[in-house]
């Protein structure tokens, strides 16, 4: 109906009426002349008729009326001899049409003519050109008969219902997509000049299950061809020169055989990919693959053997990958093995190496019944990709010749690798990582390998045997990790390992022979590791790369020149450097004998049964000294020289408790006592330097004396929880980033001699409520009182610039303006004022629910505001919603971009001026008075009417939410309670019971002993 409003529209539109008729009888209309053809009021006729049938006759007809769109239509003869063509989209989308009569002079479908109409029966024994889509989606069209046909068009009967289909001997090709998407086409037989089939000519015609050539000399099947077909078998004939890519794709073959031929062929990439029924493929002679194809057979999980011809050289990418039935390959000619070509296939048992010189990367990765590689060449170059081999889980190999050359990963996770000599030129990262069953590695004597790469024999857990030719000097990173190893451990001439080289190995000896150059925890967590042997041409050792081998307990250094183990003790020769304390050594309590000048890194470090050291004379302490002793409790220096302490130097000690320095300490470097978690007193009135993060996090520090400390550096003291003493010297200069922050500081008073106190300083100090800044202090930096319980602070007149969030989250705090004539800014109620500009720099303690700004301000400020809205992190909603109301008097003439932004939740602002705000605000709804004389404010739409500070129901739920909460732990609390009394109950019960039993059984007893 709605086709047929539009029609007339459009013809009356154009002042076209209706002057005569052509002949009417029912529902069935006859034209004659072509003139009804070119009337346009034909077209109206038959709409206002409701015409379900159309007859064309007449030799004075030389063309038909278009009708496309109309749905009344359900039948056409067409039987005037003069019409020779059916014109371009002539009865497109007729969706009632079901027959069509042509005369036998029609020769030529025109582009779309028949496009998505209902048609199901029209004679086409005389037509000769079938257009593009001509009958595309004609899905009820079955039979057609084209016995005249020359050419068929491309999408010609595209996603329509024919269900056969048989080419005479005229047509020469199959048109691109002629017949693709027909679901219903079960066969079709070819004429015999077909050459050529066309890209997704058949496509996706599942039903099609046969496909008979009928004498045709196929020269080129084209890309897509069959792809998604029903078809079980096919055959490439030697006539077939080209083939497509994916030209068989996803399709039902059971069978594809290439037949014998003189001239060569290629398969292209993905012609049989994902042909899951695909059991049988005949390759023959002179039929290869294209070196530049993938993935060909891709995913055939039906295939079980193939036998390639002996010119193929070459399987492309992924040519069988993920074939999971592929039990068996033959291929005498086979030389180079594309990435990923067998990857997954799981049953793959073997494979004709003998000529093969190049694996690529994953060709046989996860090939689990793989069992052997022996049949390549021992002689030649072989080339072994990243993953060639990775998670061959029964693969089994005894050696590397020194022609091949592998890259990283190779051999990943072959667990049946059970020994292996190794003479190839490199050994690339992750070459064996994993190989659970490897228990032994040797080198080759001949063999010019230097470096074993990083991660290569990770996670090797039964690796018992290993000895390391001279030529091996380099370790990779991480390349033993989680190896068993041998328990006597030689390193034999290695001079460099790299970081977790042999991290939680379980050797319980090692041997150093040579200077090497460790680099950071080589030897980590090897905990069995007991005692280290060091050759007599060592001249340096470290504990670092030994990180947390808690059972180390003693060196031998026999026939060593430049060291000694004494006592326990590993020292230089002439003792007067202590190198190295055993971790694992049963000493607790320790004095520095007095021929000791020098403490090297890491010395004390991991130790697990120190507990206390003396020191009782000058000594130059290196960084790191005492890192991570864990057991150390007690350390007292009592010398009559000054001393200083490195970087690190207690670092991490969790047990320290007391550090007595009964001499003068001059300098504590950073990290110094950093995570010294235990420490609760030292004195330091006699230090003058402390680096950064000296103190950072010992937790149960609670006084400081800093009396000659000058500058304290950021983070210094950092949660530092329950320090809540310090005395500051009165030469103080400044105080760092962050030095305080969350420290248990209950007060503190800077002296006038300081200068600068950087951002963050008292952060999160909850418990601070006093705090006096020096007069000097010029700038109060941001974020310096955050978060604090301050009630009070002085702001003097030396300084000139406060940031907005200094004092943010301090609910209690009053500021006091000194010298109110002199000083540049002033407080009016909560506000802090920027006298000279009358600007609002910021707000302070907490706000009310509505707050008005003072009318002595003109100007509001970037971030000016704290409504200080509190939002609870755990179940991410807000406690406290802060300041919800904002009032901002006549007085304020301009407000700055994100004045408001620290208020979340804003909902209500008021202005109580004239001047047009342009800055935008986050606030839900802007209230002007009836003197502001635009229609927006704030870049937002404005309420005309006094100030409502009423927030919805929305806002109240958050409260409850809060409530919601406290009710939640209340219940918790009394099932907890109601857990409890009923274990209690019980318990009393089974005494009582017990007693009532013991009970009867004495009355039971009484009258025998009587």
């Amino acid at each position: 109906m709605l086709c047929q409003l539009t029609v007339i529209q459009s013809l009356l539109q154009n002042r076209v009426f209706i002057n005569r008729a052509p002949q009417i009888n029912g529902k069935e209309i006859t034209i004659t002349e072509q003139k009804d053809i070119e009337d346009p009021s034909t077209k109206i006729l038959i709409i206002k008729n409701n015409i379900s049938k159309i007859i064309f006759k007449g030799d004075n007809i030389t063309s038909i009326l278009s009708i496309s769109g109309l749905p009344m239509i359900t039948n056409v003869d067409i039987e005037a001899k003069n019409v020779y063509t059916i014109p371009n989209d002539c009865f497109e989308n007729c969706i009632h049409l079901e027959t069509v009569k042509l005369s036998s002079n029609i020769k030529t479908i025109g582009q779309s003519a028949f496009k998505n109409s209902g048609l199901k029966d029209i004679n086409l024994e005389s037509v000769e050109v079938v257009g593009v889509e001509a009958f595309s989606s004609c899905s009820r069209l079955t039979k057609i008969n084209l016995a005249a046909a020359v050419n068929i068009s491309e999408y010609a009967f595209s996603e329509s219902g024919v269900e056969s289909f048989t080419f005479n001997d005229k047509v020469i090709e199959v048109a691109m997509s002629a017949f693709q998407d027909c679901l219903s086409l079960t066969s079709v037989k070819l004429g015999s000049k077909i050459t050529k089939i066309n890209s997704y000519a058949f496509s996706g015609c599942l039903s099609r299950k046969n496909f008979d050539k009928g004498g045709a000399s196929i020269d080129t099947i084209d890309s897509n061809a069959f792809e998604y077909t029903g078809l079980k078998e096919f055959i490439i004939d030697a006539t077939i020169t080209t083939l497509g890519g994916y030209a068989f794709y996803q399709s039902k073959l059971e069978k594809l055989t290439f037949a014998e031929r003189s001239a060569e062929l290629l398969i292209p990439e993905y012609i049989c990919k994902n042909c899951i029924y695909l059991k049988s493929i005949i390759i023959p002679e002179n039929v290869k693959f294209n070196s530049h194809g993938s993935n060909i057979f891709g995913s055939c999980v039906s295939l079980e053997s193939i036998k390639l011809p002996l010119e193929v050289k070459v399987i492309p990418k992924a040519t069988f990958s993920n074939c999971s039935n592929l039990v068996k390959v033959e291929g005498s000619g086979i030389e180079e093995i594309g990435a990923y070509a067998f990857y997954c296939c799981i049953k793959l048992s073997s494979f004709p190496f003998d000529h093969v010189s190049k694996i690529k990367e994953y060709s046989f990765s996860f090939c689990s019944s793989l069992k052997d590689i022996s049949k390549l060449s021992t002689t030649t170059h072989i080339a072994f990709g990243s993953n060639s081999f990775s998670y061959c889980t029964s693969l089994k190999i005894e050696k590397l010749y020194s022609k091949y050359t592998l890259e990283q990963y190779a051999f990943l996770g072959c667990s049946k690798i059970e020994s292996i000599t190794i003479s190839c030129q490199n050994l690339a990262e992750g070459s064996f990582a994993g190989c659970l069953g490897l228990k032994a590695v040797s080198f080759d004597s001949i063999s010019l390998l230097q470096e074993i790469g990083p991660y290569c024999f990770m996670n090797c857990t039964n690796l018992k045997t290993i000895q390391f030719t001279d030529n091996i000097n380099i370790i990779g990173y991480n390349a033993f990790e989680g190896c068993h190893l041998p328990d006597n451990f030689d390193l034999n001439k290695i001079n460099t390992i790299y970081k977790h080289a042999f991290a939680k190995c379980q050797m319980k000896s090692l041997t150093i022979n040579t200077n090497i150059y460790f680099d950071e925890k080589c030897f980590i967590e090897c905990n069995k590791l007991e005692k280290i042997i060091i050759g007599q041409n060592v001249d340096q050792f470290s504990l670092y790369p030994f990180f947390n081998c808690s059972n180390l307990a003693s060196f031998v250094c026999e026939n060593n020149e430049n060291m000694v183990y004494n006592d326990g003790i590993l020292m230089s020769k002439d003792k007067s450097t202590l190198i190295a304390f055993p971790p694992a050594t049963n000493i607790e309590e320790y004095t520095i004998p007095n021929d000791v000048t020098q403490i090297y890194q890491h010395a004390f470090a991991f130790s697990t049964k120190l507990k206390k050291i003396n020191l009782n004379h000058y000594i130059e302490v290196s960084n790191y000294a005492f890192y991570f002793c864990y057991s150390l409790v007690k350390f007292i220096l009592e010398t009559n020289a000054q001393i200083s302490f490195g970087s690190f130097t207690f670092y991490n000690c969790i047990s320290l408790k007391s550090i007595k320095f009964l001499s003068p300490v001059y300098s504590l470097g950073i990290f110094c006592f950093a995570g010294c978690v235990k420490l609760k007193e030292i004195d330091l009135s006699s230090c003058s330097l402390i680096g950064e993060y000296c103190f950072f996090g010992c937790i149960k520090l609670k006084e400081i004396n800093l009396s000659k400390v000058e500058i304290i550096p950021y983070y210094a003291f950092q949660s530092c929880c329950e320090l809540s003493s310090v005395v500051l010297s009165e030469q103080l200069v400044s105080i760092g980033e962050s030095a305080f922050a969350s420290a248990g500081l209950k007060s503190i008073t800077i002296p006038n001699s300081c200068k600068k106190v950087d951002s963050y300083a008292f952060h999160s100090c909850k418990d601070l409520s006093s705090c006096e800044f020096s007069s000097s202090v010029t700038k109060i930096n941001s974020k310096i009182l955050y978060n604090t319980s301050i009630s009070h602070f002085k702001i003097y007149d030396s300084v000139i610039s406060i940031e907005t969030d200094a004092f943010q989250y301090s609910n209690n705090l009053k500021i006091e303006i000194v010298n109110p004539q002199t000083n540049k800014f002033m407080v009016d109620g909560q506000a802090l004022i920027y006298k000279p500009t009358k600007k609002l720099v910021l707000t302070f303690g907490k706000l009310p629910q509505e707050y008005k700004i003072p009318s002595s301000v003109e100007v509001i400020g970037k971030l000016s505001i704290n409504s200080n809205a509190i939002k609870d992190e755990e179940l991410e909603y807000p406690t406290e919603l802060g300041t919800t109301t904002v009032i901002i008097p006549s007085s304020v003439k301009s407000v700055e971009l994100r004045a408001f932004e620290n208020c979340q939740y804003l909902y209500n602002l008021c202005y109580e001026g004239d001047v047009f705000q342009t800055s935008s605000v986050n606030a839900k709804q802007i209230f002007v008075t009836d003197k502001y004389p635009y229609l927006l404010a704030f870049q937002k739409n404005i309420i005309r009417t006094d100030c409502n500070n009423k927030i919805p129901d929305s806002y109240n739920l958050i409260q409850a939410l809060k409530n919601m909460k406290i009710l939640v732990a209340v219940l918790i609390t009394i099932a907890v309670l109601a857990i409890i009394g009923c274990i209690i109950l019980g318990i009393v019960l089974c005494v009582s019971k017990k007693k009532g039993g013991k009970s009867d059984s004495d009355n039971d007893i009484e009258p025998d002993n009587a």
